[in-house]
């Protein structure tokens, strides 16, 4: 390239100009390709760390409470001051004002606070790839995403998600997700609509599920986690599929049956057990032997 000099790298938009058009050596070439899918696809890197952002992040943290805690506490970047992670973990956390959209990082992590919903402004975190959530007091899906090109990883593990909703999923409006850790709430249903996720790797343990959608059979994650669930009544074509995919190859050992098939009620009562049945029938062969027509009212 004329003018350039050598073993140095246009910069700016003329680069990607030339990168897209072709008008650069052959060693910037993949990296030309690369600029030119994210630019496609719409993914950029986070962005450096400002004064700024350092404001925003004080806010947040002000805003709950916590002038103690530094900024540098809360943020992780990159060895070029990118902005990686926003880690607001353990900080009594309630509330994550609309500032937060002025933000450009990957990752959010709030585990362990108190929160019950995400600001729409999180939806312009345009670089946002991974949320970890767990232990809060989240319901549903929080937030809304349909300007995020892919959300890698989220996680709501130890919530209060008592099941996986169509509204759910149109709310958040979800473009693309890899990753989905729902383990330890209270979910007892979700929705087909999970199937339409290519979900690599779906973990749902310790919840209380009775069923699943058998569109979830027409997906190939590359493992899934349903233990200690109810799923003792699943068709076998849903059973072959977690199996299948499962992290625990025994996973059906570790779900409550007890509660899985409604017990009869009314004037038939229960089915009695085999040592209660023995019992009364002893307790009959007594009764004709010595009192005869005396009712066995203990074997009702």
């Amino acid at each position: 390239m004329a003018g350039a000099t050598v073993g140095a790298a246009p910069a700016g938009p003329a680069l990607r100009r030339a990168k897209c058009e072709g008008k650069i050596e052959m060693r910037y070439l993949f990296l030309a390709l690369l600029l030119c899918l994210q630019n496609a696809l719409g993914q950029t890197a986070a962005a450096v760390f400002t004064a700024t952002d350092s404001l925003v992040v004080r806010q947040i943290l002000d805003l709950n409470g916590k002038q103690a805690v530094p900024v540098d506490s809360a943020i992780s970047l990159t060895a070029e001051r990118r902005f990686a992670i926003l880690r607001l973990t353990n900080l009594d956390i309630h509330r994550l004002p609309p500032e937060i959209g002025q933000l450009r990082f990957n990752n959010l992590e709030a585990r362990k606070n108190n929160l019950t919903e995400l600001p729409l402004e999180v939806n312009a975190i345009l670089p946002l790839r991974n949320l970890l959530l767990d232990s809060n007091r989240f319901e549903h899906f929080p937030g809304k995403f349909d300007q995020v090109n892919e959300i890698y990883m989220f996680s709501l593990q130890y919530n209060r998600l008592k099941a996986v909703t169509a509204e759910d999923m149109r709310r958040a409006a979800i473009k693309s997700l890899v990753v989905l850790r729902l383990d330890y709430n209270q979910i007892d249903s979700i929705t087909p609509e999970l199937a339409r996720f290519p979900i690599s790797s779906l973990y749902v343990s310790h919840n209380r599920l009775a069923s699943l959608p058998l569109e979830l059979v027409g997906t190939k994650p590359l493992n899934v986690n349903f233990d200690y669930n109810r799923l003792c009544a699943i068709p076998d074509t849903l059973a072959a599929w977690i199996s299948k995919y499962s992290l625990n190859k025994n996973w059906k050992s570790t779900q409550d049956c007890s509660t899985s098939t409604p017990r009869r009620s009314g004037a038939l009562g229960a089915p009695p057990s085999l040592l209660r049945m023995t019992s009364c029938y002893n307790s009959l062969g007594i009764h004709l032997v010595r009192q005869v027509g005396q009712p066995l009212q203990h074997c009702r």
